[in-house]
């Protein structure tokens, strides 16, 4: 499948416990990061974007780039994030340097069964700077849960620990060995009968091309 859109250039350089894996990854086009080497983590990813309408200001290391069918384009860098692990490999910090000295920071504390997040960030341009903390529920598995009124679990996923669906919806999500086919999104419920009821919902199919990685 040829590609004709770039949505994010993302550079990859991976680290881990053994020697084979200090080595920078190779570029890739994609619209999300591959899997880092087995036994490796992912320890900064440099996004890029294409530069046609961007202010000049915004434009910072600009390059061409040749996408599958042979086409050039020009990117430009727009974030560089680095992330920090604990010594169970588990996410701890991540800091996202953007264009104009803007930034964003989520930090990242893990309690028996729930997780603390802190986010950060600020813009020059705006004279304001935004923080936030959220406490997640996690289930016996790590995974993320959310609790109705009475505490009893609305989360529900699959035994690969893929995301069915939550609150009062049964399943909103379908996969096809590991890759997401079908999802619900509701943006509106009404109260009916002590019941949650959604008056729209947005389907989306995805297809895949299994050729490619």
């Amino acid at each position: 499948m040829k590609t004709t859109w770039i949505y994010t250039l993302i550079l990859l350089t991976a680290f881990g416990l053994g020697l084979g894996c200090r080595k920078r990854v190779e570029e890739t086009i994609t619209a999300e990061p591959p899997l880092p080497p087995e036994g490796c983590q992912i320890v900064r990813t440099i996004y890029k974007t294409p530069t046609f309408g961007r202010a000049k200001n915004l434009i910072l290391a600009p390059e061409i780039i040749t996408l599958d069918d042979g086409s050039k384009v020009e990117v430009s860098q727009v974030g560089d994030a680095t992330y920090q692990y604990d010594t169970q490999r588990r996410i701890v910090e991540i800091y996202d340097k953007l264009v104009e000295a803007s930034y964003r920071r989520y930090l990242y504390t893990y309690k028996n069964n729930s997780l603390i997040q802190d986010y950060e960030s600020a813009n020059p341009s705006l004279p304001s700077y935004y923080t936030k903390k959220d406490t997640l529920i996690l289930n016996q598995q790590g995974l993320n849960v959310w609790l109705n009124d009475a505490g009893v679990p609305q989360t529900r996923y699959n035994s690969e620990g893929q995301l069915l669906g939550d609150g009062p919806r049964p399943d909103i999500r379908k996969y096809d060995t590991g890759n997401l086919t079908e999802q619900i999104l509701n943006a509106t419920w009404i109260q009916e009968s002590g019941q949650l009821t959604p008056l729209d919902y947005w389907l989306k199919r995805f297809a895949y091309n299994l050729n490619r990685p």
